[in-house]
């Protein structure tokens, strides 16, 4: 028995995890801590959903990929996937497509695996005549990111 609750924790976490360079993950790291603890970087629609057992990043997945995009996945040729969630919604991550791995900023919001395998590559649907082409949200969390990185010994 205690065997199946080891696997059953194992698969809450990506299969496909994309091993970032340590300058990088600290980046990736203060985005996650950023998107944690800033609920409202939530549109209101994903604000309506979250109830009281909700984890911390629900809702923030485009926001967090956005920015990670932004900040790191110009470096390491990672691209946006999606995918749609049966329960309605949508859920987003990059993907390396050289190495076939993931780097999902929200992916312990759920105790169920994501179904990586269905997302479609998709550039952000913002407006575009404002650069550098990121809404208002995702410019807010960079900032979060670059003010928290400021502060952390070197």
């Amino acid at each position: 028995m205690g065997g199946k609750r080891r696997m059953v924790h194992m698969k809450r976490r990506p299969q496909c995890e994309y091993k970032l360079p340590p300058k990088e993950k600290c980046i990736f790291n203060a985005i996650r801590a950023c998107a944690r603890v800033s609920p409202w970087l939530r549109t209101p629609e994903e604000r309506a959903k979250i109830t009281p057992d909700s984890h911390p990043l629900s809702g923030h997945c485009f926001v967090a990929t956005h920015a990670a995009y932004h900040l790191i996945g110009n470096r390491h040729n990672l691209v946006p996937h999606v995918c749609k969630l049966a329960g309605g919604g949508t859920h987003w991550w990059l993907w390396n497509r050289d190495t076939n791995k993931c780097l999902d900023a929200t992916f312990e919001q759920t105790c169920q695996p994501f179904p990586y395998d269905q997302g479609k590559p998709c550039f952000w649907y913002i407006r575009r005549h404002k650069r550098p082409w990121r809404d208002k949200r995702t410019s807010e969390l960079i900032h979060l990111v670059k003010e928290r990185l400021k502060h952390q010994p070197a």
